[in-house]
Formats: structure tokens, sequence, C-alpha cells
């Protein structure tokens, strides 16, 4: 995948097992606020955080997230963590991403939820670094907490952030020793997780207002999430 000089790029990943409409809804957001040229969503191999937890296999999370962007202008998927294999590190794939494309701006998007849990990343000082941070609101989850967050965050690094303007549809925070960001930003709320859905799907509720048409007639039609494990085939 060859990419223009000086291009922005975001980069939304997860194990997206299933892809909803909050992934969708994030993206979108994320890529008008800040002008990104394109967001790449990368799947996990083994999402480190939930090593634990039985993931759908590849194949089905794939077709999934192929489905959803199929309409989507702007958005693309990367299997750079799949092909690398084993537990996916963002610190790893924001490296490789920024070896092959030396001169583009890469900016990692994330909800204020799961930036909360963002000093529990392996090496995370790695991952500000290698990129700008984007962080949305999220329901139960406002602007207000994420910077008192990212303070804590930061307080323990060999490096410091500033603040910078603000204005209705962000706050920014700039690092001189790494030329890097942190932006905080609302979207509309959108109360919708992927363990949510599941859950649903094994108790038979519905999801449809929750997942891309296209998506939740692939589940469906496969019977992912169901009460009995889901198929390998």
């Amino acid at each position: 995948m060859n990419t223009p000089s000086h291009e922005q790029i975001g980069i939304l990943g997860g194990s997206f097992d299933p892809v909803h409409n909050g992934h969708l809804g994030l993206a979108r957001e994320a890529r008008a606020t800040f002008s990104l040229d394109r967001v790449l969503f990368i799947p996990a191999a083994i999402p480190p955080h939930k090593r634990d937890r039985d993931i759908t296999p590849t194949h089905h999370r794939l077709e999934m997230l192929r489905r959803a962007l199929e309409n989507e202008n702007g958005f693309e998927i990367s299997e750079i963590e799949i092909e690398r294999g084993g537990v996916s590190y963002t610190r790893d794939t924001l490296e490789e991403l920024q070896s092959r494309w030396p001169n583009a701006q890469i900016s990692l998007i994330m909800g204020a939820d799961t930036f909360r849990d963002f000093s529990t990343w392996k090496q995370y000082d790695r991952v500000l670094k290698a990129s700008h941070i984007l962080v949305a609101s999220r329901p139960g989850h406002t602007l207000d907490e994420a910077a008192e967050d990212m303070k804590t965050l930061i307080s323990d690094l060999p490096f410091s952030y500033r603040p910078e303007d603000s204005d209705h549809t962000r706050r920014t925070f700039f690092c001189r020793q790494t030329g890097r960001r942190i932006a905080l930003f609302p979207i509309p709320p959108e109360a919708v997780s992927s363990t949510e859905i599941r859950d649903a799907l094994r108790r038979g509720d519905a999801v449809k207002k929750m997942l891309p048409p296209a998506v939740s007639g692939y589940i469906m039609t496969h019977r992912l999430y169901q009460a009995h494990p889901h198929p390998m085939s």
C-alpha cells in the first residue's frame, strides 16, 4: 500500500468482534474533525487485553469489516497485525507503519473509555512517540475526565505536553520533544459495544440498530455469537 508524502492517516484498531455502528461513527467523526485523508481499520490477531476470551475466527471478523466498510469513502482495512500474528501490540504496529511511510502523519483513534486504560498498554510511551492520539468522548466518559486522565498519564513520562488553542470541536496538547499531539474531541453519544452485542445475541435479543445491515445479515447467516460456540468454517 503506497501513501503520498505527508498524508494524514487515522488508525482504528480493535478486535472488531463484531464491528458495529459505534466504530464507524467514531471513525467518521475523527476523519471529519481532523481532516484525515483515510482511516485504516486494523483488526488484532490476538488482542493483548482479551487473551482470556475466545475470539471469533479471523476470517469472520475480516469479512464483517469488509461488508461494513464497502460503501464508506476513505475507510480501508489493514491486515498488518493479522499477518504479523501473535499478540497485537499497538507499539509494534505504529512503528512498522511509520517505517513504511516516514512522511505520513499517523493518528491513533480511540474512545475516552479506552484512553483511561492507556497507561496499561505495553510501552505506551513508544506509542505516544510514534503517533498523534485522538481521543473521543464516550457515554459516561467526558472530555473533562479524559483531560484529567491525560494529566495522570503524562506525569510519569520523560516528556511533557502543553495545551494549545481549543474550541468547541477539540482540545489539543502538544509535545515539543516528540512533535506529537493528544487531541480530545466530542462525538455524538452512541452507547454500543461489541461485548454488549455479543451478549444480546446470545440472549436472542435484537441488535440490528447497533450494526451495519450487511454485518447483521452476515452474523445471522453464519450464526455467530449464538448460545453455542461459533462455527470454525
